[in-house]
């Protein structure tokens, strides 16, 4: 059900390449009247490096600043930040690992009176639409706000379900005044106010309306693990393979143009074209390590990272020793915890509420997860094994946990008696 009642429109983005460098103010110069010697290919690159991560991290704190500027907060400059960073590849593991250890929980609906598990009630929440609330929910921490909207109430053999979940473009929501607006630059005034009816009725607001999420603090590090790849390969790229330097006396821009093009279609190895005469110096660090520079700093801002979302580092990278890896597991469980139960708060004060107001029928039941301890099989056999030996263990338990169906217990066979055991029959007598 679309209740806002008008069509958002999305701005354009913005096409720029930042590593095109063909225009930039300190590309290396190649024109007629410059023929002087050019001295060290790597100060310019040294340059260019400085230019693109001050302009990124200019444009950075300028979002930051538009996103908390009080008459008017704007996020969309801060939202494209965002997605950038969100194309790094360590970033995108973290947020993996840190999401799936939530939805991979057991959860279960159970009435509030008797405690005890609704096992139907806990099948209309086992739907892709639920899934897909939970990970706009889960989302949250990373942006800082979500709001949710519910589709249309459907049936389905388990009973009614919502037809889908979508997420409202973030872009045209301004949680500082609770609206929805129909243009991205518009004031919060002409917004749409999604804290009432009919909104309030369909939509799920989750998060501190003030709060700009974890990737505000992560962006910085994507940008200079952005930086220190380009600069990387442009180091290999220069110093990894032979350069090919074409000179000529010729001043006519056709001959000049057909060695230019011989050159370019001799391989994908870096060269120029220059007038007789002009000294071509390419100042190489004489260190063994120099890849040490970019790796370091990647390595750095990947750890980083990995602090930010995960809470620690080794459970996403090898670690140094076992009684480190389970410190640093310990952390990320209270993560993933932390992360659960504000699903479960969500569900419980937000969701359920509007699903018991859309004729779900739900009654008096809360969402739940199951934190019993999951026991590997071998030590369930194990404990399986003791159990039985003393009690009467219910067999729906042990068809649930082994999955293997189990009817009862097997009939007793009577063990042959040690008299039959020692009777010998007579030898057989043919000639009788």
């Amino acid at each position: 059900m679309n209740i806002f009642g008008f069509e958002i429109k999305k701005q354009p983005i913005e096409k720029h390449d930042p590593y095109d460098l063909r225009n930039h103010p300190n590309a290396f110069p190649l024109n007629k009247a410059e023929q002087e010697k050019i001295k060290g290919i790597l100060i310019d690159l040294v340059k260019m490096t400085q230019n693109l991560t001050k302009q990124d991290i200019n444009t950075w704190r300028m979002a930051w600043q538009r996103a908390i500027f009080v008459q008017n907060p704007k996020r969309l400059e801060l939202l494209r930040h965002y997605r950038d960073a969100l194309i790094d590849l360590h970033l995108t593991g973290c947020i993996l690992q840190r999401k799936l250890s939530v939805m991979q929980k057991v959860f279960k609906i159970v009435d509030k009176a008797t405690g005890e598990e609704d096992v139907e009630k806990t099948k209309l929440f086992k739907k892709r639409w639920f899934r897909h609330f939970s990970m706009y929910v889960l989302d949250t921490p990373l942006f800082g706000h979500s709001l949710i909207q519910l589709g249309d109430v459907i049936k389905d053999a388990d009973g009614f379900k919502f037809k889908d979940v979508t997420l409202v473009p973030r872009e045209h929501v301004m949680p500082e005044f609770h609206v929805i607006l129909k243009e991205q630059q518009a004031m919060a005034d002409s917004g749409v106010d999604y804290t009432t009816p009919p909104i309030s009725d369909w939509c799920i607001s989750v998060g501190q309306s003030d709060d700009l999420g974890l990737l505000l603090k992560i962006v910085p590090e994507t940008i200079s693990v952005r930086h220190m790849l380009a600069f990387w390969d442009q180091f290999g790229e220069i110093f990894g393979m032979p350069i090919r330097i074409g000179k000529t006396n010729s001043r006519n821009e056709g001959e000049r143009a057909k060695i230019a093009n011989m050159l370019d279609k001799m391989g994908a190895a870096p060269w120029g074209l220059f007038p007789d005469g002009t000294e071509i110096q390419i100042i190489e660090t004489t260190r063994g390590d120099a890849f040490n520079v970019y790796d370091k700093r990647i390595e750095r801002a990947e750890n980083r990272i990995s602090v930010a979302v995960l809470g620690q580092t080794m459970t996403i990278k090898d670690g140094s020793s076992h009684a480190q890896g389970k410190v640093h597991l310990e952390i990320f469980e209270k993560v993933v915890k932390s992360d659960a139960d504000m699903l479960a708060e969500v569900v419980n004060e937000d969701l359920l509420p509007l699903m018991e107001k859309h004729g779900f029928g739900l009654g008096n039941v809360q969402f739940e997860f199951d934190d019993s301890k999951e026991y590997t099989p071998q030590e369930l056999s194990s404990i399986l094994g003791v159990l039985m030996q003393h009690y009467e263990v219910d067999e729906d338990y042990i068809n649930n946990k082994i999955q293997i169906p189990v009817k009862g217990l097997k009939a007793a066979t009577t063990p042959p008696s040690k008299e039959k055991e020692k009777e010998v029959k007579p030898p057989v007598n043919f000639f009788d």
